[in-house]
């Protein structure tokens, strides 16, 4: 992976399917965390100036700065700011991916527990490549001191084709001192992902609210979004088993 260390040096060639992704809640289902996730944005580079206005939009209403940075976790849970986001994510400029495992997956001890994650976010990527017209991907993630070892050593590469040829691929890290706008939509989809999660640990029915709104607002074929039960370790894709939800 490359290191990106400015906002100015992530230049993408046209026809680029950028892509950018967060994590949420612990790899190893530490502390009061029991589940991980990574949730991704996925928006063709001809819509990226489009997303970033509107997400600019939200930043303005929310925080009163079009350019002051934005994290779920540090939304207002008041109505202006929760519609403004909800808002924002009825866009269908760009896919969201997700994936999240919690504590009670099923696997071989042998396997790391979030490479089924990783896993299912590759095939999910591959699957938005497959919905777009799009030549290449760029893959961005967010710096982190405890992630990054983690995604050196899970996440590997991605190997793309299309029509049996090999599908230019780039994989980047991003500070977050880069206020990426791609990183904080990310940040929320990955937040969403957690939220369901927890949901699903306290054995709730239906959907979280902001899961609701960032991966129920936009046609089906926008959205990947997998809970994952159980994992054999079995390569090329860990052979993880859980449910799509929409």
């Amino acid at each position: 992976m490359n290191n990106v260390d400015t906002p100015q040096e992530l230049t993408v060639a046209p026809g680029c399917l950028l892509t950018f992704t967060d994590d949420t809640g612990h790899e190893q289902f530490a502390g009061d965390q029991p589940y991980y996730g990574l949730g991704s944005c996925a928006v063709p580079l001809e819509y990226y100036d489009e997303l970033k206005f509107h997400w600019k939009r939200v930043r303005a209403i929310v925080t009163g700065n079009p350019n002051k940075p934005l994290h779920a976790s540090d939304l207002p849970r008041t109505d202006k700011a929760v519609a403004a986001v909800a808002e924002f994510f009825r866009l269908p400029r760009f896919f969201r991916l997700g994936a999240v495992a919690t504590r009670n997956m099923t696997l071989p001890v042998s396997l790391h527990t979030a490479k089924p994650v990783i896993e299912i976010l590759k095939k999910n990527v591959a699957a938005a490549v497959s919905r777009s017209s799009c030549s290449s991907v760029t893959l961005v993630f967010e710096q982190s001191q405890r992630g990054d070892p983690l995604l050196y050593e899970q996440f590997g590469t991605l190997d793309l084709e299309l029509d049996g040829k090999p599908f230019p691929v780039e994989h980047c890290i991003m500070p977050k001192s880069a206020n990426e706008i791609g990183l904080e939509v990310a940040d929320f989809v990955a937040n969403a992902c957690g939220s369901q999660a927890r949901r699903k640990l306290r054995k709730q029915k239906g959907f979280a609210l902001d899961y609701q709104a960032v991966f129920q607002s936009v046609p089906r074929a926008l959205v990947h979004f997998m809970l994952i039960d159980s994992a054999t370790g079995d390569e090329p894709n860990e052979m993880a088993a859980g449910r799509e939800l929409r």
